[in-house]
This record gives structure tokens, sequence and C-alpha cells, in this order.
């Protein structure tokens, strides 16, 4: 595997519409309906540092709102055929984050999705300037409190998260992820429906964040040409 963020090229994910063609629809409760129509089509986005609580999440929201459940994690290893731990293992956090973000970017358009990150401080979400891609979605931030290192730098850069889920220890201690993720589904989609209520543009907004290509100006959008170096393409950030 080559090293470097740059050594990967952006993948092909072909399985995506698979997914989505086959995702199990029901019928939602009309609470869940309308924050459906209030998302615009916007995606959600799962980060923290327990990655199988972030898959099952992602999961449960989306059977709740309809949407099609991703994991990067996933994604990851169908890619590579190898996965995010032996990857950090062979070649350490770095590689991981940098394969991670070009997935990411690969999902940067992706609407109506559920899209569970990589834990362990190792991905893309523990690092600032991977959130370029994020910032398209409404993020929710599952903070482990009790294993939580105060110093550790991931914290830092899930810290922009519109959303953060304090999970509680006495609870979190005895359940397996999914029961985990059953516990605090209905506080997130509660906690969603009033983020869009109080600011009804952020959808809209992000749309078009994910229009001019997701360039790192969230949430002080500029115009395309604004924001274009010499060559007439967006900055990196």
């Amino acid at each position: 595997m080559a090293k470097g963020t740059n050594a990967r090229k952006r993948p092909q994910l072909p399985f995506q519409q698979a997914q989505q063609a086959s995702s199990p629809k029901r019928q939602r409760p009309s609470a869940d309906a309308q924050l459906v129509d209030r998302l615009q089509g916007i995606s959600l986005g799962l980060v923290g540092d327990n990655t199988a609580l972030n898959v099952e999440v992602a999961d449960q929201l989306a059977r709740s709102l309809g949407y099609v459940p991703l994991a990067t994690s996933r994604i990851i290893q169908d890619l590579t055929q190898q996965s995010p731990q032996e990857i950090v293992e062979q070649e350490g956090l770095a590689e991981l984050g940098g394969t991670e973000a070009v997935v990411l970017g690969s999902l940067s358009t992706q609407i109506r999705s559920c899209i569970a990150t990589c834990g362990g401080g190792g991905g893309a979400a523990a690092r600032g300037d991977c959130w370029r891609y994020l910032f398209g979605f409404v993020t929710i931030w599952l903070d482990d409190t009790w294993h939580k290192q105060p110093d550790a730098p991931q914290r830092e850069a899930y810290q922009q998260a519109e959303i953060r889920i304090a999970l509680a220890k006495d609870n979190s201690e005895v359940m397996t992820p999914i029961q985990m993720a059953e516990a605090v589904v209905d506080q997130i989609l509660q906690q969603v429906t009033e983020l869009v209520k109080k600011d009804e543009d952020l959808c809209g907004k992000k749309g078009v964040y994910m229009k001019f290509g997701c360039r790192g100006d969230w949430p002080e959008l500029q115009l395309p040409d604004e924001n274009a170096n010499a060559h007439g393409t967006s900055p990196s950030t």
C-alpha cells in the first residue's frame, strides 16, 4: 500500500447504487417523515472513538429515516482488502486517516445516507483538515465520556460536530453496541429535529456547500470564483 494521503485515487463505489436500490423501506412515523423533509436530502455523519457504535447508530438511524446506511470501515475493507485495524498495524494511523479521507471525498455528495466513520482516534474525523467533507453532513458526535482521554487530539476535531451525544457510563459498560444504539437513536432524532427547526437554512446551506465542492470554507461560504487559485481550482484546506 502506497504511503501518503495523495497516493490513493478516489475510489469508485459501485455498491452504493446497489445498496441504495436494496435499502429496505418502511412506513416512518410522521415525526420522522417531517424530519426527512426538513433535511432536504442532507446526509447524517456519525463520528466518535467507537467504530462499532458509529456503525450501529448509522444503521438504526437509516432505518428510521428511510436513508441508506454506509460505513467507511466497510468501504475501506472492500476497497483495500484490509480492515482499518490492519492498516493501522501495518502502515500507521496517518495511512488510515488518508484512506478514509479519500472515501469521504467520494461520499461527500451522497444524499439521504447515514454515514459511520472510523473511530479509535485514527480516522479522518480525528483530523481537523479532513472535516472539509464532513461539513456537508449533519454530524453527530457519539462521545464515549467514561473512556475519554482529556488531552486526546481527536476530541478537538470531534467538537466541530453539530450534535454531541454523551454516552452514560452506567448503561454503556453492560450494553452491546446494538443496545447502546437503540438507547440513543431517539435522542439523536430529537436533537437533529431541534437543530434543523432552529436553523431552517442549515440544510439548504449544506447543499450549497456540497455543490461548491466541499472546499472547507464552512460556515462562511464563498463563491467559487472568490475562492479559486491562479489555476481556477479550489485550494486544499
